[in-house]
């Protein structure tokens, strides 16, 4: 393990500007939600592929059939356990439960068997801190959590919410998973990006500093990088 960490620090910016994709991707309107605005921050697509969690203002959630997303009968909308804007949300690599986090040290559980949603026990660390991401790691015992403030937070049902030891003070923008490693990736405004090991020791990449974060991407399991997007259209491979 110790072999990886010190191949993470070794982090390879490409200072090159993305290149016009070839391809177009084209839109379609299936349908509108709502007839005014909910307030949407995102969604979720399952591990299956088969359904979205939609999320968004005041506590609203929303799951849609992703195979039949024109159909309005197939969704379920979801009772509301918070007032505080959700922020983003993470499934379960089982596809079984997802956790939402939000504003105000807000963390909900959707639980696919009964469809119901949960708030989630041990927040009180929390409470105060305006949430903005949550991932989980692919061998599904521990998720990871980011707040506004740039505080990180590991999460299990054993220990509940723990600190991390890392000295960001920036937005945390996002966090990433490698699909076949049990390591993340991490970006934020102004702090730059971060590796976190399995042992939830984290690294920031002091070369990063220098761009703002939007954004990080671990989609190929079969790959030995995952990827990280800053403003100016500038991305970097983080190789593992």
């Amino acid at each position: 393990m110790r072999r990886i960490a010190i191949a993470l620090v070794l982090i390879m910016i490409l200072p090159s500007v993305l290149a016009v994709p070839e391809t177009e991707t084209e839109l379609t309107m299936e349908r509108k939600l709502s007839d005014y605005d909910l307030g949407l921050n995102g969604g979720e697509l399952s591990p299956d592929a088969q359904k979205v969690l939609i999320f968004g203002a005041e506590g609203y959630s929303r799951l849609i059939d992703a195979t039949s997303a024109g159909d309005k009968a197939t969704d379920i909308e979801l009772e509301k356990e918070t007032s505080s804007d959700l922020k983003d949300a993470s499934w379960h690599p089982r596809g079984l439960t997802a956790l939402m986090v939000g504003d105000s040290g807000t963390v909900l559980r959707y639980v696919g068997e009964t469809k119901a949603i949960e708030p989630v026990s041990g927040t009180t660390a929390l409470e105060g801190k305006d949430l903005t991401t949550v991932m989980w790691r692919q061998a599904g015992d521990q998720a990871y959590v980011g707040a506004d403030d740039g505080t990180l937070w590991s999460y299990s049902e054993s220990n509940g919410f723990v600190k991390l030891d890392q000295d960001a003070s920036s937005r945390i923008t996002d966090i990433a998973c490698h699909k076949s490693q049990n390591i993340c990736v991490i970006s934020s405004l102004n702090n730059g990006l971060a590796v976190v090991e399995k042992n939830d020791d984290v690294t920031w990449i002091a070369r990063s500093r220098a761009h703002t974060w939007v954004g990080v991407a671990c989609e190929d399991g079969s790959a030995n990088y995952c990827s990280g997007f800053a403003s100016g259209r500038k991305a970097v491979e983080i190789v593992l």
